[in-house]
C-alpha cells in the first residue's frame, strides 16, 4: 500500500498494474509460489480494491511462443505465456487456471 496501493484505497487516482507473471512450472518453485499466493491474495481480495472486485491488470504473456527477438528463437516456448502454439487453449492448465 505504501507505494501505490494508498492511490486506490484514497480513491486519489486509478492504477492498472501491468507485465507481471509467472513461469509454466511456477508451482515447482516455492519462492514464485509464494510470491504469486502474497500477489494474488492483494490483487483480489486483501488489497485496496478487495471490496469491489479486485485490482485491474494485464498479465505478461499471452502468446506462448516467442515472435523473434535478440535472445529467444522464433517459435521456442515462452516459458511464462498462457495460450499454447496455436492459441487455441491455455500452454499449461494450472498456470492458466491461476491467472483466470
Amino acid at each position: 500500500d505504501q507505494n501505490w496501493g494508498y492511490l486506490l484505497r484514497e480513491s486519489r487516482a486509478p492504477v492498472f498494474v501491468t507485465e507481471f507473471g509467472m513461469g509454466h512450472e511456477w508451482t515447482d518453485d516455492d519462492a514464485a509460489r509464494q510470491w504469486f499466493d502474497l500477489w494474488s491474495r492483494y490483487a483480489q481480495s486483501e488489497g485496496p480494491l478487495g471490496d469491489k472486485g479486485g485490482l485491474d491488470f494485464a498479465y505478461w504473456q499471452l502468446p506462448g511462443v516467442h515472435i523473434g527477438g535478440t535472445s529467444k528463437p522464433e517459435g521456442s516456448e515462452a516459458g511464462f505465456g498462457i495460450l499454447n502454439r496455436c492459441w487455441t487453449g491455455p500452454w499449461k492448465e494450472r498456470h492458466f487456471a491461476a491467472v483466470e
